[in-house]
């Protein structure tokens, strides 16, 4: 969905209270289903956050054993522009695990109180009497206000978490590429 659109919005009466006929309705079934497909959409940059970080942890890993295989052979030395392109390849990936770690912790959710919600939501689903403050309007109001700041909060908390997987993502080609060239260079020497 996105960010423009708007829950689907009938003029049908609802029951029980009876929303006054002729005034929109929200159903806060497909609000919820809003909210379930952004939380499945936080939870799937959150997996990929963690796979870039598991992947830039392979790639030291094999940069650590290329560098320990040169310390330990006889004869195997690294020239400058061999050494400068791996420490800048260990630098990247380190950023790009640490941009991906950052991807999970983005979050402005401020959830509001889930006791105000939870009640307006019993007076709006009818298995709760309104008090004498609050109607069904009121009650819907307040469930469709809080329902969508939820979805507001969270779809730009997605975006954020987006944001900062695709610069990790970046960081992790760019380091691949330092890689790949200093493995270029040791390469051609060696044969």
């Amino acid at each position: 969905m996105s960010p423009a659109s708007t829950p689907p919005v009938s003029t049908a009466s609802t029951t029980p209270g009876s929303w006054q006929p002729g005034l929109p309705t929200y159903s806060i079934s497909s609000l919820q289903s809003v909210i379930a497909r952004e939380t499945d959409r936080k939870k799937s940059l959150e997996q990929r956050g963690v796979a870039v970080v598991t992947a830039s942890s392979a790639f030291v890993t094999l940069i650590f054993a290329i560098v320990a295989h040169a310390v330990f052979s006889a004869n195997a030395t690294f020239r400058d522009v061999e050494r400068y392109l791996l420490v800048a390849s260990l630098a990247f990936f380190g950023l790009s695990a640490l941009v991906a770690a950052w991807t999970n912790q983005v979050d402005k959710l401020g959830w509001e109180d889930p006791t105000v919600l939870a009640q307006n939501l019993r007076i709006v689903e009818g298995t709760a009497k309104p008090d004498s403050s609050t109607s069904f309007t009121n009650a819907m109001d307040v469930v469709v206000e809080l329902l969508s700041g939820v979805i507001n909060r969270l779809h730009e908390a997605n975006n954020d978490k987006a944001s900062w997987l695709y610069r990790s993502i970046w960081l992790q080609l760019i380091a691949i590429l330092f890689l790949a060239v200093s493995a270029g260079f040791i390469m051609a020497r060696v044969n």
